[in-house]
């Protein structure tokens, strides 16, 4: 019976998890643990701990005067998770590079296959797509032998799709599929400098539509503040 609080907790992490990522929840909202309680058929106690998880994950904004609250989504931020991603990205898949041998390629050639072969949505968040996607990304990471940096990744990983499901809700942002094929090309013929140069255009080009979508949200809500009169 000891484990079923954690049980109850992760559970409800999971899914505070992918309404934050997948947009459920307007930027800035405050949430209210009853409410989640509700949503997700737990009591206070495992939302709580969900609530801390996610905070610390950057997904959450925690404060003694407001309580939790959804963290909000920014051009600053954006351009602070993109450098931070290329860094970590390029550290790991060199050294994947360096580390990885048959298996890993094959890992890799699995994994893009299986991604490939899986129809993208462009009007909605497919969960079989997004779990492919995801399962390649790091399976380019895969053999570098830093699981701290590995987990950091991920995480940021999550941090990213933010972004691109706002871009995605939007009609902004596309699958790319093409940038997977040709960065698990140059893995499969051990071109180090090439993956990582296409790794880094990918993410900075991905980027750079949800950098356009945020103009464009910002300026639709200046249009709707008063006018000063002249």
């Amino acid at each position: 019976m000891a484990d079923v609080p954690e049980t109850l907790a992760t559970a409800a992490y999971q899914k505070l998890r992918m309404d934050v990522i997948g947009g459920m929840f307007p930027f800035g909202q405050k949430l209210k643990i009853n409410a989640l309680c509700e949503r997700y058929g737990v009591s206070a106690a495992p939302v709580r701990e969900a609530l801390t998880r996610a905070a610390k994950d950057g997904l959450i904004m925690h404060s003694d005067q407001r309580g939790f609250s959804v963290a909000p989504l920014s051009i600053e931020d954006l351009d602070d998770l993109l450098q931070t991603r290329i860094v970590l990205n390029e550290f790991a898949l060199r050294r994947s590079f360096e580390l990885g041998g048959t298996e890993w390629e094959e890992q890799v050639l699995l994994s893009w296959h299986r991604l490939s072969r899986v129809p993208f949505t462009p009007a909605s968040v497919d969960p079989e797509w997004e779990r492919a996607h995801r399962v390649f990304h790091a399976t380019l990471l895969s053999a570098c032998s830093a699981p701290r940096i590995i987990a950091y990744c991920d995480q940021l990983f999550d941090s990213a799709d933010r972004y691109r499901f706002m871009a995605r809700a939007a009609h902004a942002g596309g699958a790319r599929t093409a940038d997977h094929k040709m960065i698990a090309d140059a893995v499969l013929a051990r071109r180090p400098d090439e993956a990582v140069a296409l790794l880094t255009r990918h993410f900075s080009e991905t980027a750079e539509l949800c950098r356009q979508q945020l103009l464009l949200q910002g300026r639709a809500q200046s249009d709707l503040l008063p006018r000063t009169p002249c």
